[in-house]
């Protein structure tokens, strides 16, 4: 399957995606797209759409999977090798193209479900629209219960809900949910079609750290990889 960037991103925000994309491949990162940037192009032409740019989602095993050459090719601004799946892994950040990676360690069956694809003539996996829907409709559980969530939540669940296959979601569902979650995808959009009605929580943007002392409890140097500083995350890309 070819895969287009340009539909759904800026250019040349599109050109700094393939750029990042053929620097995880040259380090050896088996991965799959997830986030935004596999959402949209998994809904179709007549659901997707472009999105704000903020940066790239990718799903990995394992920490213990990750390739030692990440780390000279990325600065590394978090390292989380104790969190469980479904966790951020490891946050690297490309410095030329000022580009943040979330890479995350993938729950259940997940890459299982992944499909092939090409940008350009760069190899690639996509996580499925079922994988994504579910973990959208996990946040907006959330939601449900009084939280806040960032607003494109709302519109990428409605969105998500109408193109996956229903017996592929639940079993997607099965490997996402939380343990405070519904049993099931169809009694979760259920519970958010009411909380959305009843305005049960907030839609509110992700406001991003700044403070150059921050501290992440969940980060631990490695023997292959070393977290980088707050500051000099800051100093490329505005926030750490």
């Amino acid at each position: 399957m070819t895969m287009r960037l340009d539909p759904f991103l800026e250019v040349v925000d599109a050109q700094r995606v393939f750029s990042v994309l053929r620097k995880l491949n040259a380090c050896g990162l088996d991965y799959a797209i997830t986030g935004g940037m596999a959402l949209e192009p998994g809904l179709g032409s007549g659901l997707g759409r472009q999105r704000a740019f903020n940066d790239i989602d990718v799903v990995v095993s394992t920490f213990e999977a990750l390739p030692s050459t990440l780390a000279s090719a990325f600065m590394i601004s978090h390292a989380h090798p104790d969190r469980p799946k479904g966790k951020l892994a490891i946050q690297l950040v490309e410095p030329k193209q000022r580009v943040r990676i979330d890479v995350f360690s993938a729950c259940g069956d997940t890459l299982m479900r992944t499909r092939p694809a090409l940008i350009g003539d760069l190899p690639i996996k996509v996580v499925a629209v079922e994988d994504l829907a579910c973990r959208i409709a996990s946040e907006m559980i959330c939601f449900s219960r009084g939280d806040s969530v960032p607003p494109k939540c709302a519109d990428d669940h409605a969105r998500a809900r109408q193109v996956v296959d229903v017996d592929l979601v639940e079993r997607a569902w099965r490997d996402q949910r939380r343990e405070m979650d519904p049993l099931t995808y169809a009694d979760a959009t259920v519970q958010i079609a009411d909380a959305t009605e009843r305005q049960a929580g907030k839609l509110a943007s992700q406001v991003y750290c700044t403070d150059s002392d921050a501290v992440c409890r969940h980060c631990r140097d490695t023997v292959d990889f070393k977290v980088a500083s707050p500051k000099s995350v800051i100093a490329i890309l505005g926030y750490c």
